[in-house]
């Protein structure tokens, strides 16, 4: 249950989400001004904030910017609420550090995703202050401090919960995880699939990142990095682990390239029986960099490929298979999305001369999906994926 505060100047909005939130099971509070929420907030701690960017007065920019500039309410995730949406004000919240926009009124169909995404969010703002704040007392020969507002964690405690039924990116990317109504189910098939470059091993190291934060270890298939290379990888976008975690969590395997001459059939027979003695603790599986093997198989051979791996599912874990969009033609990629439980879309655009990657969710859980269910991005060292606001994209 969490502690919910929600400020907003409408008091039917305020009595909607209090009846959805606290029908949940989460404990509700309401202020119908920034000042007050500024006030309460100071005086109590809250999980997670609903705020109206159309406040009277104190509006709900300023009231983000004074919650994300005090330390001690800098990690409450906030999700803004608006009956009047624009990429500029969608923009300006997220650089502020909102978790999400909402547009009012509120679907109530996706409200406990969004929350329970947010508040992943914050758990993980606590626990990376936390670390900063070990790291400095380390490097300052201090001792840990007797009394403190929070109890720390052991780093590799962080990552050793109980796993859930869903892979998500824990709240690091807010976008993907609310495309995905809340995760990948775990026991289902995944296909990702779009052009070189188009930002697919990154979408899939945010979900291998997440899985790792929740407890699961995580099977990393490739043909081309090693475990080393693999966790540099991660780290220059902002999703590092500590070296303990990367070792006994990741594993990364090879996967063997197929000739046509040769036929297919050994790699990706070596491929299912690493993956059927992979332990039950492995909840994820990427297979990234298997479009050589796909193209030179006949279609047949592929969708047998990819019902394998379904079958691979039922022992209870998530199978996400990675490819660029020329392995298959139009039929077969149509074939393979009835068969999959979800489908990820990737592509390439240029708007204003500048190239961007867009990530679509066209099926999830075996639910066909609208065509915008998705966002735009880029992707940039030490930061990640940045979201690029739709308008820009329509302009």
């Amino acid at each position: 249950m969490a502690n919910v505060l929600i400020v907003d100047h409408q008091s039917s909005i305020r009595k909607s989400l209090t009846s959805s939130l606290s029908g949940n099971g989460h404990k509700v509070n309401e202020a119908a001004s920034g000042k007050a929420a500024l006030e309460m907030a100071a005086k109590s701690r809250f999980d997670l904030m609903f705020l109206d960017l159309e406040l009277p007065g104190t509006g709900g920019i300023e009231v983000l910017s004074d919650l994300k500039g005090n330390p001690r309410t800098s990690d409450i995730p906030v999700i803004m609420l608006t009956s009047l949406p624009s990429a500029e004000t969608e923009a300006a919240s997220l650089r502020l550090g909102a978790s999400n926009v909402l547009v009012k009124p509120c679907d109530s169909s996706s409200l406990e995703t969004m929350v329970r995404i947010a508040l992943r969010e914050g758990e993980d703002a606590v626990s990376a202050r936390l670390g900063r704040a070990r790291d400095s007392r380390e490097d300052a020969g201090m001792e840990p401090p007797v009394n403190d507002d929070y109890q720390e964690e052991d780093v590799l405690a962080k990552y050793s919960g109980v796993p859930g039924k869903f892979i998500s990116t824990g709240g690091r990317l807010t976008k993907l995880d609310t495309a995905l109504d809340g995760g990948l189910p775990v026991g289902g098939l995944a296909l990702i699939e779009g052009p070189s470059d188009s930002g697919k091993s990154v979408i899939c190291q945010y979900l291998m990142h997440g899985a790792i934060s929740d407890g699961w270890e995580v099977a990393y298939f490739t043909s081309d990095r090693s475990d080393q290379d693999l966790g540099q990888q991660m780290s220059s976008i902002g999703l590092a682990l500590p070296s303990g975690v990367l070792q006994d969590k990741l594993s990364v395997h090879t996967i063997n390239r197929a000739s046509s001459g040769e036929g297919n059939s050994s790699p990706i027979d070596d491929l299912v029986s690493e993956i059927g003695n992979l332990p039950p603790s492995c909840g994820l599986v990427v297979i990234d960099g298997i479009t050589e093997n796909l193209m030179v198989s006949e279609p047949r051979a592929v969708m047998g490929f990819f019902a394998t791996f379904q079958q691979l599912c039922s022992t209870g874990r998530a199978i996400l298979v990675v490819a660029q969009s020329a392995a298959f033609d139009s039929s077969l990629l149509s074939r393979l999305r009835q068969l999959c439980n979800s489908h990820i879309s990737m592509t390439n655009e240029l708007i204003r001369g500048r190239p961007v990657s867009s990530c679509n969710v066209s099926k999830m859980n075996n639910v066909e999906k609208p065509k915008t269910n998705g966002f735009f991005f880029n992707v940039e060292a030490e930061y990640g994926v940045k979201i690029v606001p739709v308008s820009q994209v329509k302009i």
